[in-house]
């Protein structure tokens, strides 16, 4: 028996029969769980008095630079990137409801062209206290990754330069993140032509005052941090053990000649096995005590020492005599090395956090010429990033806890539904196909009753 497709069912719709008026249907209804956990938690009031450039207010208050700011939030929120998206907000008969008005594309141009140097800075400060009052009140103990990225840019873009470390012309942004609650605490828009870790003191400075030092209970925190061989200084080791209660840090180790060599006389004066035995798989773990150059402290330093095979001539594989060495460097002094090494390698996850950034809020795309405007729509798309960690933390359950904004758009926004308004209220019918109402039931219910940091009733 042979089995077709029913090709008669191809077409079964004429177009005549096919039309674009079909009510107040929306396709974005799973919307409103983060934006009513966002608006029952005013966790955008803190950004209305921005200063900008231009103090001029629009005698329509959609066109208030606090309005259109929510609705650029909003739209990076919910996957829209471009400033033509702002008709999907003006047409959906759900997501309209969220504002007093809906801004045209011009009106949001308009908006960015004020942007100023103080806009981002007093937006940045909002944004850490805000991070960090959220990481202070869900997390007791508190584990901080820094690295620096690449954001495309595109023709004449203010401040665009070519990126050694990457090979390409971009911006080279600076991000820290909590690993526990995925929550952003600090990002920074620098141009290309930035060191990957400039800046990088200032800013974990202004992160570490905003973080209390003790615990809800009266618990000394425990504060961590990993970085690349970009935070290899001394003087952001110094700020880490200079405080009251020192951050316990793991760094790449750059891989110096002198370091390197004083790693290889610690594997030759040890007790070790024939070289061969170590591979990237099953490596030679030691430790040393290393002093940097412009320090006058030496610290510990953990390494694993591994050698590599290559093919002769004659297709034999030839053990290499130069090994592998992989360094760390710490003031964590109650972990093993190997204990160090793993530890240190564990940030990957947080560059992953890195990646749903730029892949679920565009990040990676900035549409300015001007710097500023294009730094202030960067933070815009980190702030929409963490206002959903927010509400992912605080209401979401289980495996969902783990999912990705992308995700999450694909499993309880995109959902359709009609919108109807009588007898004095809004009536929401939704699919009857949408397979998680129970969930989506209990997350709007809690939206509207959880805060962001404790318990509210309502």
């Amino acid at each position: 028996m042979t089995h077709t497709l029913n090709n008669s069912m191809a077409g079964f719709i004429p177009e005549c029969n096919i039309s674009f008026n079909g009510g107040d249907l929306s396709s974005d209804t799973g919307a409103i769980l983060p934006l009513d956990f966002i608006n029952s938690n005013s966790l955008l009031q803190p950004y209305a008095n921005l200063p900008f450039s231009d103090e001029i207010q629009s005698c329509h208050q959609k066109n208030s630079n606090f309005s259109l700011m929510v609705q650029q939030v909003f739209k990076y929120l919910l996957g829209y990137s471009s400033q033509a998206d702002q008709g999907v907000l003006a047409k959906d008969p759900i997501l309209c409801q969220y504002f007093q008005g809906i801004s045209s594309q011009s009106s949001v141009s308009r908006f960015f062209s004020r942007v100023c140097e103080d806009t981002n800075n007093a937006f940045w400060q909002i944004f850490m206290d805000q991070a960090c009052q959220f990481i202070s009140a869900n997390q007791d103990d508190i584990l901080l990754d820094a690295d620096s990225t690449k954001t495309d840019t595109y023709g004449k873009q203010e401040g665009a330069a070519w990126i050694h470390h990457y090979s390409q012309t971009g911006y080279h942004p600076f991000v820290i993140n909590e690993y526990n609650s995925k929550t952003l605490v600090g990002a920074w828009l620098r141009p290309g032509s930035t060191y990957s870790a400039d800046e990088a003191e200032s800013i974990m400075a202004e992160v570490l005052k905003r973080l209390p030092d003790s615990t809800a209970a009266g618990r000394i925190r425990i504060i961590m941090f990993r970085g690349d061989a970009a935070f290899y200084s001394g003087d952001l080791m110094d700020l880490f053990e200079g405080r009251f209660n020192p951050v316990r840090y793991a760094i790449r180790a750059k891989g110096t000649d002198k370091l390197e060599s004083l790693c290889q006389d610690a594997y030759d004066s040890s007790d070790h096995e024939e070289d061969s035995t170590y591979t990237s798989a099953k490596p030679f773990y030691g430790e040393i005590r290393y002093q940097m150059s412009n320090s006058s402290k030496s610290r510990r330093v953990c390494f694993k020492l591994y050698f590599t095979e290559e093919e002769d001539e004659k297709g034999q594989a030839q053990l290499l005599l130069i090994p592998h060495i992989f360094a760390v460097i710490t003031n964590i002094e109650d972990m093993t090395v190997k204990q160090v090494i793993d530890f240190y390698c564990q940030r990957g996850s947080s560059e992953n956090y890195t990646k749903e950034l730029k892949s679920d809020f565009m990040a990676n795309t900035l549409s300015h010429r001007a710097f500023e405007a294009n730094a202030f729509e960067f933070l815009l798309k980190y702030l929409a990033y963490n206002l959903f960690h927010f509400f992912q933390f605080r209401v979401m359950e289980g495996a969902d806890q783990n999912m990705t904004c992308g995700s999450f758009r694909k499993k309880y926004q995109k959902v359709a539904s009609r919108l109807s308004f009588h007898a004095r209220s809004f009536h929401l019918k939704i699919a009857s196909s949408f397979r998680h109402a129970d969930r989506f039931t209990r997350y709007l219910q809690k939206s509207r009753t959880i805060g962001w940091t404790a318990a509210r009733l309502c």
